[in-house]
């Protein structure tokens, strides 16, 4: 009885082990099993991302609306590193000094200047300062605003047609020729002395409200409070403030503005007009 009880305990005890060596198996190769499907799976993601990763950044024949979209997109200029003016300057290079050339009653020009001009619209200008018209133009009309030009580069010879004009209108108001002439220079620069002989100027115009053109009835415009505000981060100044006309010699033109370059911030601030700044700091560079 107790060799069968034995022979019994043997072969009990070899089946619990044999159960338990199969479980060790099973168990064992599942794990390997379940390992590999992951690994499988993170990298067929790795494949997948890096393709679609590839896609993004891989473009080695632009399509031709990207292609339309680069060149049609405008370059900026600004005025701060376009001329390479220093903010105090103590000399000017020779091909700067373009754009700080003085020209009143004081300083006229004696012939007309070699210089190459664009149109923007109807008016020209010297293709120098297209770009930064054109800016300034662009910034009113994002802000919902039509800003526009009226007048800009005049020849000499047409700068006398319009001073004779005018002085012909006093004259026909009872004034004599030397009255008629000093009266028509307040409003019209004599030839050679208005700065539109120069390409720099500008007249601009408002949209909203055209008959404030060419009057002081302009800085109440949606225009022209824009571009007496923004004018200078293009390079503009305003050239014949109110209450500095003993010095410029030129009645109020809140549309009148000239290009400067980057000194317009610094000449604004300073609080002069353009013909005593230059006599104060840039005279000097000009002998």
């Amino acid at each position: 009885m107790n060799r069968k009880i034995k022979n019994r305990i043997v072969i009990l005890g070899a089946a619990i082990i044999f159960v338990l060596l199969a479980l060790g198996a099973f168990t064992y190769f599942k794990n390997k099993q379940t390992k590999s499907i992951i690994h499988e799976e993170v990298n067929s993601k790795k494949i997948s991302t890096g393709e679609i990763i590839a896609e993004k950044n891989s473009d080695p024949t632009p399509s031709q609306d990207n292609q339309n979209e680069k060149e049609h997109t405008p370059k900026t200029t600004d005025p701060q590193n376009d001329i390479n003016i220093e903010k105090s300057p103590t000399s000017i290079p020779d091909d700067q000094k373009w754009a700080l050339i003085l020209v009143n009653s004081t300083h006229p020009l004696t012939e007309e200047l070699a210089i190459k001009t664009v149109k923007i619209g109807d008016i020209s200008v010297d293709t120098r300062i297209a770009p930064y018209v054109n800016q300034l133009i662009a910034a009113a009309k994002e802000e919902g605003i039509g800003l526009g030009v009226i007048s800009g580069y005049r020849t000499i010879s047409r700068q006398k047609e319009l001073y004779d004009e005018k002085c012909n209108y006093w004259k026909k108001q009872g004034l004599s020729d030397e009255q008629a002439k000093e009266k028509a220079c307040h409003y019209v620069a004599i030839p050679g002395q208005s700065e539109h002989n120069s390409g720099l100027a500008i007249d601009f115009s408002s949209t909203s409200n055209p008959s404030a053109n060419l009057t002081e009835t302009f800085e109440s415009t949606k225009e022209g409070k824009f571009v007496k505000e923004h004018a200078p981060k293009f390079g503009f100044i305003l050239r014949y403030p109110k209450g500095k006309e003993d010095i410029t010699k030129v009645v109020y033109e809140p549309w009148h503005f000239r290009f400067v370059g980057p000194l317009a911030i610094k000449i604004i601030d300073s609080g002069l007009v353009f013909d005593e700044y230059w006599e104060k700091n840039l005279s000097l560079c000009f002998k």
